[in-house]
């Protein structure tokens, strides 16, 4: 016969395994009903916007409709990133632990949930439209999902940190502004030229200046009592997605020097308006990049 102790320590520890399923499913639904929620805005309210921007829209090609419809998604999802993670970092984070085993709360759990979602929506375009398929980005996107579902979900660890890694989305607004006005063929606007330049700025403060921030959080985290109870596991859910991020941040960051340097060499300057024309030898050039 077991005593009334066991009893209760049996009970408790059936509850507690409960609570982590229910946890597991209700984590697991919510990522596939964001999923489904990003697909369908896709889908049916990025084209409505994309109209709105451009009348021959609709005119143009299939895969460039699908790469506009899914920037459109990815402005939405950048903004909402970023509130989310100011509203985690600013009104829930206490001390340097909470960046380890602060509680899943809320706000944690939404951040974790729209960013997995998002990046499988926007993989499930990738590989259904294989033309505007971006190796690195893909590669990127499955690292956010298996470092999350890992390291948020399976160790319960990590919740406040990432919403301090979607800090770097701040950058993702002026990015997609700027392809979308190549694909829609408005490089000659002079709006073009200041947010080309806006992009960079942005890039460059918010996914590589950052870097040695989240570094620098990580190492003083490191020395508390709650960093050096994780198992090598937890600690490397963090470390090996990071790590493998910021080489495509950089290798990014590269490439976008890259295209800006051709696009200044591209310019012909106006002397009457002073603004940036770009020759037509230079955008047949940019379309093919």
């Amino acid at each position: 016969m077991f005593s009334a102790e066991e009893k209760l320590c049996d009970a408790l520890c059936l509850f507690e395994m409960t609570s982590e399923v229910y946890e597991a499913c209700f984590f697991t639904l919510h990522v596939a009903v964001t999923t489904v929620a990003c697909i369908a805005f896709t889908l049916y309210v990025s084209p409505l916007i994309n109209a709105r921007l451009n009348p021959n829209f609709f005119n143009l090609p299939v895969e460039t409709q699908v790469g506009c419809n899914s920037r459109v998604t990815t402005f939405v999802y950048s903004a909402v990133a970023c509130f989310g993670s100011i509203y985690v970092l600013s009104s829930q984070v206490n001390t340097l632990e909470d960046f380890i085993r602060g509680p899943a709360t809320w706000a944690a759990v939404f951040n974790a949930t729209c960013v997995c979602g998002y990046c499988l929506s926007d993989a499930y375009f990738f590989v259904r439209y294989r033309e505007n398929l971006v190796g690195s980005v893909l590669v990127h996107h499955v690292i956010v999902i298996v470092s999350v579902f890992i390291g948020n979900l399976y160790f319960d660890v990590w919740w406040f940190y990432t919403s301090l890694r979607l800090l770097t989305e701040f950058s993702t607004p002026f990015l997609v502004a700027q392809v979308t006005m190549k694909a829609f063929e408005m490089t000659r606007r002079g709006f073009y030229f200041v947010n080309g330049i806006l992009t960079i700025v942005f890039y460059f403060v918010a996914r590589i200046l950052f870097i040695p921030v989240c570094y620098w959080i990580l190492y003083v985290a490191s020395k508390t009592p709650s960093y050096t109870s994780l198992s090598v596991g937890a600690k490397l859910s963090c470390f090996i997605p990071l790590v493998f991020m910021d080489i495509l941040n950089f290798v990014w960051f590269l490439q976008l020097i890259a295209i800006a340097r051709k696009a200044f060499s591209w310019h012909v300057w106006d002397v009457n308006s002073a603004i940036p024309i770009a020759s037509n030898e230079a955008e047949r050039t940019l379309r093919q990049t």
